[in-house]
């Protein structure tokens, strides 16, 4: 059914139950699984960087690998292996670019909480990656239920 699926994380609780379900399918149909996480250049302002904007991109980074290690962690526990990246620049089109270059076959992302206004001005990621997507995109939105029930342990496995 599905030979990879991507999982972009951001480290936020919105991508939990997204990671959830993107593991628990691996697991069912033996994809590999690849742990993405984009540093937001753009947003940074890095055209304009000096040396203190370096130290943020620094700190960027450990949030990524920590993000991307806690999706590593909760995937043993469904017998799955992840592959652990790092992109940087506009977060959907990496996210976009990185499943092409790997040939996924299924994006399971959360979906983040956005205002009105900041999410027609500025946009959602996840939705830019659903309209542009080549592949299936799965979004999962988190719900302060889901969060409590992804807390504890599943009888769906």
């Amino acid at each position: 059914m599905n030979d990879s699926i991507l999982i972009p994380t951001d480290g936020a609780e919105t991508t939990d139950a997204a990671i959830e379900h993107g593991l628990r399918l691996a697991a069912k149909t033996g994809a590999t699984v690849y742990a993405l996480y984009v540093i937001d250049m753009p947003q940074l302002g890095v055209a304009n960087a000096d040396e203190g904007l370096s130290g943020l991109v620094d700190l960027l980074e450990e949030e990524g690998k920590a993000a991307t290690a806690a999706v590593a962690e909760r995937a043993r526990g469904y017998d799955v292996q992840v592959t652990e990246a790092m992109e940087a620049g506009v977060p959907f089109r990496e996210i976009l670019d990185y499943a092409d270059d790997h040939d996924v076959s299924l994006i399971s992302m959360g979906t983040g909480k956005h205002g009105r206004l900041e999410s027609y001005v500025v946009g959602s990621t996840a939705r830019k990656v659903s309209r542009l997507s080549e592949c299936p995109v799965l979004t999962v939105r988190t719900t302060d239920e889901r969060r409590r029930r992804s807390t504890r342990t599943s009888s769906f496995r």
